[in-house]
């Protein structure tokens, strides 16, 4: 169902599936007419990681599948997984795309006690490169077809789960001993209170990074 908000005036609908994306992105980037309205409905829409694969698959079902929005909720659901990990684990908040990637690594790495080598490779290659390369179809000529997007979905699941039943606290321990007791070239890590949104929800963060 449609929703509508006000910017300057000027009322805009949107598809009540994509109202939560769209939050994040006005809150950050224009002035609403009535923000206490609008953070009240938006606090009602909450979503996660499982919530976009779950309207990743909602999309490709549609006849004709709707291609551009299955892909960018898979790419949302990646993303969510990788910055919800981080926040839970070592209050770290990650701000860009090249960051998400490097904490990925970061992440598979730190778990290399407990996730063996093949899994860990399925998860960096079929997984987590299969869903930036989808996210770059957003804006480039597709690399994957209609046929390629079940699979793809699975895997990104499979990467999401994963991430969500790793070790927080030693992830916790590697994160501190590798960026805070020591320091890596190229990972601009600066401190930071309060809270970040993140699919809705608060989430305390002591830290930013940007690689």
């Amino acid at each position: 169902m449609p929703k509508k908000f006000a910017v300057n005036g000027v009322n805009f609908w949107v598809d009540g599936a994509d109202f939560a994306d769209v939050c994040q992105i006005l809150k950050e980037n224009v002035v609403l007419d009535n923000p206490e309205n609008f953070e009240c409905e938006a606090e009602m829409e909450k979503y996660s990681a499982k919530t976009f694969i779950d309207k990743s698959r909602y999309y490709l079902s549609l006849n004709p599948p709707d291609l551009f929005k299955s892909a960018e909720k898979a790419w949302y659901s990646a993303v969510c997984a990788v910055k919800e990990l981080f926040l839970t684990a070592a209050y770290v908040d990650i701000k860009s795309h090249k960051g998400l990637s490097y904490f990925t690594d970061f992440a598979l790495y730190s778990s290399r006690d407990s996730i063996p080598f093949p899994q860990r490779y399925f998860l960096r290659n079929n997984c987590w490169e299969s869903v930036e390369r989808l996210h770059q179809d957003l804006y480039d000529s597709p690399t994957y077809e209609l046929s390629d997007y079940s699979t793809l979905i699975n895997n990104i699941e499979t990467f999401v789960t994963t991430f969500a039943n790793l070790d927080r606290q030693h992830l916790s321990s590697e994160f501190k001993k590798t960026f805070i007791i020591e320091s890596v070239a190229n990972v601009d890590l600066r401190k930071a209170d309060g809270y970040t949104k993140l699919g809705g929800l608060d989430y305390k963060r002591e830290y930013v990074v940007i690689v």
